[in-house]
């Protein structure tokens, strides 16, 4: 995914056409490392393209100078190379999908957008359903181009983004002739504001709002020369200009099912499930951060000035997901008195030598940019079989009061270099070491089995820390400044090689 590393868990959406006709999202988080690896997370791959999204003056094959002029004050125009995703990748393995080339502009509602570069840009086919609200795309195959900007500021918790979706049935592509490139029947074009909650009490909010719509006289130009069915891993060259109304009552009887959030028609949902976006405000600020067993008074209140402090609530994913699931969580961390924060994180199983555990990473004080951030991660692992008792004795508080219990590390870490081969830079803050500084945590297991993948956990740590945490400790080398380095293949490596 575009936003990179800073960003770790932003929204990978699937698209998916309504009953209008025009496209719903929902969204998940993305991310992940293991104990011992920076543990940035997962993007998405870019698609094996080359060359520009236009062509050569003269070009047969692509439109003259002028096709991408808007001939509205509201409008899309569109310039894309890339290659066509199948609907299994968008909806089944976001990780895979196949990025593209080109740029996507727009000018609805008194308001500007160019996306591309950085931003997700990729095609895919998709099947509509028999029942939707245009019935002249009904049951059809479309082929859609899509790009998504997302807001600088977006966490596991919440955030925006801005998606442009133009959209064609692929029939109309593969009707093509010999020296036909335009498609005008059934364009589309949609400008849509996504904004995303996730509650401390791990529910999922998501709402469209929209703000353009296509209108009469949108077309398309395609250069066809290389594709015989417009199928899934076939290049797609194109270029497009639709003529876009932003009216929000004539969008608002294109868009069956919508309700209104200031003066837009909308789509909104809760953990997919659709609900008034009238009462979005509401629904949004909706908190209950206390674990659902009850909270043991002062459980989170530090002892002394070198700590961890964690709560977290939701499902535990499985060690190689891509894409966990978004759970509440939050926590703090200080080090000689020296505060900081972690907003973000999961739960994820895992199997070492000592048999099989729960990881719980939390993140937070994100600086530098998406090719090269920094960030603090605050890790703990606990074996599966320490909870499994717990819960079989009737426990709810175990006390971390030997290294058989668990195992934790606060760290910051800097990455560096490209995102397929990124090395990055460990300094370690704190470590626990229970036998001399015990720790502690609660949780709520009466509806827990095997602490495995799929089950909800809620818990919660305080795990009081020592400052002069060792490479041995950490099973890394160390040099003098207490931090060390290594590659994308986890091997030591200078910390002077990556300019740091």
């Amino acid at each position: 995914m575009k936003p990179g590393l800073l960003v770790c868990f932003l929204l990978m959406t699937a698209a998916v056409f309504g009953c209008s006709g025009e496209s719903k999202s929902v969204g998940s988080t993305a991310g992940g490392g293991q104990a011992g690896s920076a543990g940035s997370p997962q993007t998405h791959g870019a698609a094996g393209v080359s060359g520009g999204a236009g062509g050569e003056a003269g070009d047969p094959n692509a439109p003259d100078d002028d096709f991408l002029t808007p001939s509205s004050a509201e409008y899309v125009t569109l310039q894309f190379k890339g290659l066509i995703n199948s609907e299994s990748t968008v909806f089944e393995d976001s990780s895979n999908i196949m990025e593209g080339l080109g740029t996507v502009k727009a000018q609805v509602a008194n308001q500007g957008f160019s996306l591309g570069g950085t931003d997700e840009l990729y095609a895919y086919q998709y099947q509509v359903p028999d029942e939707c609200g245009k019935p002249s795309v009904c049951g059809k195959t479309m082929t859609v181009v899509e790009a998504r900007q997302f807001s600088s500021d977006a966490s596991s918790t919440h955030g925006s983004m801005t998606y442009i979706m133009v959209r064609v049935p692929r029939d109309e592509l593969t009707s093509l002739g010999e020296g036909e490139n335009l498609v005008t029947a059934d364009v589309g074009a949609s400008v849509v504001d996504v904004e995303y909650v996730v509650r401390k009490d791990t529910t999922a909010l998501v709402k469209q709002c929209y703000l353009g719509l296509a209108d009469e006289g949108s077309k398309l130009f395609v250069d066809h020369s290389h594709n015989d069915e417009f199928a899934p891993g076939e290049n797609l060259f194109v270029w497009g200009n639709a003529v876009e109304i932003s009216d929000a009552a004539t969008m608002a009887d294109s868009l069956s099912g919508s309700t209104t959030y200031d003066g837009r028609p909308c789509y909104c949902y809760i953990d997919n499930e659709d609900f008034d976006c009238g009462a979005w405000d509401e629904e949004a600020a909706k908190e209950d951060v206390g674990l659902s067993c009850g909270d043991p008074p002062d459980f989170l209140d530090p002892t002394g000035t070198t700590y961890g402090l964690f709560r977290m609530k939701g499902p535990i994913s499985d060690a190689g997901d891509d894409d966990p699931a978004p759970v509440y969580a939050e926590g703090s961390f200080a080090i000689d008195g020296v505060e900081g924060s972690l907003e973000m994180g999961y739960p994820t199983t895992g199997t070492g030598p000592g048999g099989a555990y729960l990881q719980f990473d939390l993140y937070g004080n994100f600086t530098g940019t998406n090719a090269e951030p920094s960030f603090d991660r605050l890790f703990l692992t606990v074996g599966q079989s320490v909870l499994t008792n717990a819960k079989a004795q009737g426990e709810s508080m175990i006390p971390i009061d030997s290294d058989y219990v668990a195992y934790a590390v606060l760290m910051h870490i800097d990455i560096r270099g490209p995102e397929s081969d990124s090395s990055y830079r460990i300094c370690p803050k704190g470590i626990l070491r229970p036998t001399s500084q015990p720790g502690r945590l609660y949780g709520c297991f009466d509806d827990n089995q095997t602490f495995g993948a799929g089950e909800t956990i809620e818990i919660e740590g305080n795990l009081p820390m020592a400052a002069d945490a060792t490479g041995p400790e950490l099973g890394m080398e160390l040099e003098e400044d207490g931090c060390g380095c290594m590659n994308a293949n986890n091997e030591t490596i200078p910390c002077s090689t990556i300019g740091l």
